[in-house]
């Protein structure tokens, strides 16, 4: 136990970086994966950009909330005795930052990924729920 409790930053960004790799070796194939019919691809791509459409409005609310918590943060930090340091609201903007990438990128395999889905159950079941 004692190890673990004094490992627990080694740990975690390895756990971290396993895990990038696996959902990159998983989303690659996933992508190597059969792209149906031209109809299909074009209603994959309809949804594909109503996805980004979403995704772009969605940021720009999304960046008007966190510029706000981002400033009072900031504020806070100047505050004597808060106990906030301005590494906190820089944090803040890294993580919303990091959160923000997550869900496009999330977002683009999950589309890409359902007309693979489609294609491969067009064969058969079992292969849709392989690719699913």
């Amino acid at each position: 136990m004692e190890f673990i409790i004094q490992n627990a930053s080694w740990l975690a960004l390895m756990a971290a970086l396993v895990g990038l790799a696996f959902s990159a070796f998983t989303a690659n194939w996933i992508l190597q994966q059969d792209t149906g019919t031209d109809r299909m691809r074009y209603i994959a791509g309809a949804i594909q950009r109503g996805a980004q459409a979403f995704l772009r409005r969605e940021y720009r609310y999304v960046a008007i909330v966190v510029a706000g918590v981002f400033i009072l943060l900031l504020v806070l930090s100047i505050i004597p005795h808060s106990g906030m340091s301005p590494y906190t609201a820089v944090a803040y903007l890294l993580g919303a930052l990091a959160s923000a990438v997550a869900g496009y990128v999330g977002m683009s395999i999950a589309v890409r990924s359902n007309l693979r889905t489609t294609a491969a159950a067009q064969k058969s079941l079992n292969q849709g729920l392989r690719v699913a």
